[in-house]
């Protein structure tokens, strides 16, 4: 099967939390993360839907850390798949 990705995926555990308006507050690890995105790693913890948007934070790392806006754009068994919303604007910001 052709790899079809746009952006590399690095193999990396960081504790994320995510919020959503429903749902509160959701602490998932990740599997991986790439430029555009992250897959998490779930453990039976209720989840938003594709299509939802979530308040997204990696935690543990920084006093402080920055909040990412996050579409959901995949659900499995296993996990969850995110895509930061703004990307444009966060590339052109850096």
């Amino acid at each position: 099967m052709q790899e079809k990705r746009q952006y590399i995926r690095t193999r990396v555990t960081l504790t994320t939390k995510i919020n959503h308006p429903v749902l509160g507050s959701i602490t998932l690890l990740t599997r991986d993360i790439s430029d555009r995105g992250m897959y998490l790693i779930v453990d039976g913890t209720p989840l938003p839907l594709i299509g939802d948007i979530v308040d997204m934070q990696v935690v543990g790392i920084v006093e402080k850390p920055p909040v990412c806006r996050m579409k959901v754009v995949r659900l499995e068994n296993d996990g969850i798949g995110l895509m930061l919303c703004d990307y444009s604007k966060n590339k052109d910001n850096s």
